[in-house]
């Protein structure tokens, strides 16, 4: 078994292009490297982890692809976020990565095992998926240095899975794993 792949539309669904499938197993997160108001990437440039070898990346929609992380997903998902600095950050296991270049290398940084990563615009934001973890916060300027969010809840076997910011009323929602979706008003 080839294992999963990834299938492509550019008229809405009604025509799909299946991508050749490159043995990465099952269990993938994949984005555009696409960010418009930064100069960053084009829709033919793509991120896709994986639960097994890794990041991989293409700038050609596919046909040909680049092994750029030995660090994959964590099982149940991946995201990615771009600061206003557009410096990359992405959930993974056993670590989140960060990028200065768009995807093509990668720094292994805390706090890892994560499925979602994401920021405010001043800070970001991540969990681990499984264990009793507090959130986790780092300057979007840095995203190296780490530290559990004060007075934050300790989560039980479920960090957050995907998460999003309402910039109007400063409030970051994140959808846990196994404790439903919680909202966290945040400083303008």
């Amino acid at each position: 078994d080839s294992g999963a792949g990834i299938i492509e539309s550019k008229d809405g669904g009604d025509n799909w292009n299946v991508i050749e499938r490159q043995g990465w197993g099952q269990g993938h997160s994949i984005r555009f490297l696409y960010e418009p108001e930064l100069g960053l990437g084009d829709s033919n440039t793509w991120l896709l982890g994986t639960q097994g070898p890794g990041y991989w990346r293409t700038s050609d929609a596919g046909k040909t692809w680049q092994k750029v992380s030995d660090n994959g997903i964590a099982h149940g998902g991946g995201t990615s976020y771009y600061n206003r600095d557009g410096v990359l950050f992405a959930s993974g296991s056993p670590k989140n990565l960060r990028s200065t270049d768009n995807g093509l290398t990668w720094t292994p940084t805390d706090p890892g095992s994560s499925t979602c990563v994401f920021g405010d615009g001043k800070r970001l934001y991540s969990a681990p998926a499984w264990g009793q973890n507090p959130f986790f916060v780092s300057d979007e300027s840095d995203g190296m240095n780490w530290q559990p969010l004060e007075g934050g809840q300790v989560f039980d076997n479920g960090g957050p899975y995907e998460m999003v910011f309402d910039k109007v009323n400063h409030i970051l929602y994140a959808s846990m794993w196994e404790q439903g979706v919680w909202a966290m008003k945040v400083e303008p």
